[in-house]
């Protein structure tokens, strides 16, 4: 995964943003705004846990196991 890759959403987005401690109404918000679409990865970066993380919208950052890169 590298940036300028087109990637898919995937539908676990929710249970993931729940296991890394995001509030409810984060994680339902997100789903329903980025679940299943395509998008394009403008930055990589990491936080202190060593969580990756790609940004794909303006201050929009979603967990790299989420994402599957598309041809």
């Amino acid at each position: 995964m590298k940036v300028g890759d087109k990637v898919i959403v995937k539908d676990n987005l929710k249970d993931e943003l729940k296991k890394l401690t995001f509030d409810n109404g984060t994680c339902e918000s997100m789903y329903e705004r980025f679940a299943n679409t395509e998008q394009e990865i403008f930055a990589l970066w990491k936080n202190d846990d060593g969580q990756e993380y790609a940004t794909v919208d303006l201050c929009c950052e979603i967990p790299v196991q989420c994402l599957e890169v598309i041809d």
